[in-house]
């Protein structure tokens, strides 16, 4: 039985005894007890390791034991819960209701998850505690956001009757994606659908308030505008962003989950942290989750790992790029390729990154050349002095929300004043297309 299979069982048996689940605390030591980590190596935000080892886990081992019948410790965890577990999901195999779990063959498997707990229980609670309707992830290139949503629907699955997966990469209309989920829902169901006269986002409305649904549209990015400020759609793709707003406004008892390399307009105007609508921007791994990648890669040197992860922002993604160049090109020795004194961006990368730089507008250009060619962190004034097209201050402050927008830039503050300037990555890639269109221009 894999942690997900223990937890999600253990969890519907702790409902059912005191009509409330694990915290999502309880539920991470839980977790990496179950995976057999010490308490030591325990990483749980905002709790020291003494605080879990003395008041946390003691709680938890109580209250499981209560719920089980037997003493249980961590020492004990495995050996008592798991047989316990496995007696009861073959008790409750006949009388569990037929859910709607459906995947479609786009969603990719996950062989391998790297770290993401507490973002993962922060999702969680949006969705099943707080009952979200609306939640998109964003965050740079490679980070990892299909990823996370992926892990994370696999992990709440149960607490839905339908969960669908489906992927906005080839840029379907939105009539398509209605009818593709209509029938869905339809496969699935002994009921009708609502009356066939009335509109497909009306059907579909129904759907959500009638159902306890999870639906996941992956590569939002694709039905946006490029060569435009972030967030606005191509021409023929506006309904999809009147059906995020209906989803997002009227109640029902469903979640839509967006993954979007840029921030949506709709997102923008209605999420905040006590609306049924929420933003969550992915950052980088933590050290021992990206140290994790670097091992699987058979990297040597483990002291000269921390530099590179702090180089490469802790980005799955990079860091699998620069440790596969370091295992084929310097014996993985990480100490060997540290001194070249560079950062690597490799191929796929670039590729990556060429795209997001095709979709940006012109403002959006000259801002990013401006914030590669100077090490500072500027000023928006001192940036619109800089620009030689001078565009208007107007111009210059949409073009920044843009780039924040699309993860490519950083505001800092100082002295009450807003810096902006490039992460290190992206400096780099900026930097090399500008000396390449340089070169062709001197030809």
């Amino acid at each position: 039985m894999n942690t997900d299979e223990a937890l999600s069982l253990l969890d519907d048996w702790v409902v059912e005894n005191r009509g409330q689940g694990l915290s999502p605390q309880q539920k991470e030591i839980f977790r990496r007890s179950w995976e057999g980590q010490e308490y030591d190596d325990m990483e749980i935000s905002r709790y020291s390791t003494e605080y879990i080892k003395k008041m946390l886990a003691p709680k938890l081992w109580k209250l499981l034991s209560q719920v089980i019948g037997e003493p249980v410790t961590k020492n004990t965890l495995r050996i008592v819960i798991e047989p316990a577990l496995k007696l009861r999901s073959r008790q409750q195999d006949s009388l569990k209701p037929l859910q709607g779990q459906i995947w479609s063959d786009d969603a990719p498997e996950l062989s391998v998850f790297y770290g993401y707990a507490d973002e993962l229980n922060t999702l969680e609670q949006w969705i099943v505690t707080d009952r979200c309707r609306l939640l998109a992830l964003g965050g740079m290139v490679g980070v990892g956001k299909t990823a996370i949503a992926v892990k994370l629907a696999r992990q709440i699955q149960d607490s839905f009757q339908f969960v669908i997966w489906r992927s906005l990469r080839g840029s379907p209309p939105l009539q398509n994606i209605l009818a593709d989920l209509l029938e869905s829902f339809f496969d699935c169901t002994e009921t009708t659908l609502p009356d066939t006269s009335v509109s497909d986002v009306s059907r579909l409305m129904e759907c959500l308030r009638s159902h306890r649904c999870l639906v996941i549209l992956d590569g939002v990015e694709t039905i946006l505008e490029t060569s435009q400020l972030a967030g606005r759609y191509r021409e023929g793709y506006q309904d999809y962003g009147q059906l995020f707003r209906q989803i997002g406004e009227f109640n029902h008892q469903s979640c839509l989950v967006l993954t979007c390399s840029e921030k949506l307009r709709v997102i923008d105007l209605m999420a905040d942290r006590n609306s049924p609508v929420r933003y969550y921007k992915l950052e980088g791994l933590k050290k021992d989750a990206a140290k994790q990648i670097l091992k699987d890669r058979e990297l040597v040197e483990e002291p000269e790992w921390k530099s590179l992860i702090e180089r490469y922002e802790g980005n799955p993604l990079l860091l699998r790029i620069v440790a596969t160049t370091i295992q084929e090109i310097f014996n993985g020795r990480a100490s060997d390729f540290i001194k070249q004194n560079t950062i690597f961006l490799g191929n796929q990368l670039t590729e990556e990154l060429d795209r997001q730089f095709q979709r940006i507008s012109q403002v959006e250009i000259e801002v990013m050349y401006q914030l590669a060619l100077d090490p500072q962190p500027l000023t928006r004034a001192k940036l619109r002095e800089n620009i030689p097209s001078s565009p208007s201050s107007s111009q210059v402050t949409e073009s920044l929300q843009s780039l924040a927008w699309r993860s490519l830039i950083e505001k800092m503050t100082a002295g009450g004043d807003s810096l902006f300037t490039l992460r290190p990555i992206i400096r780099k890639y900026v930097l090399n297309r500008f000396n390449q269109q340089s070169n062709i221009s001197k030809q």
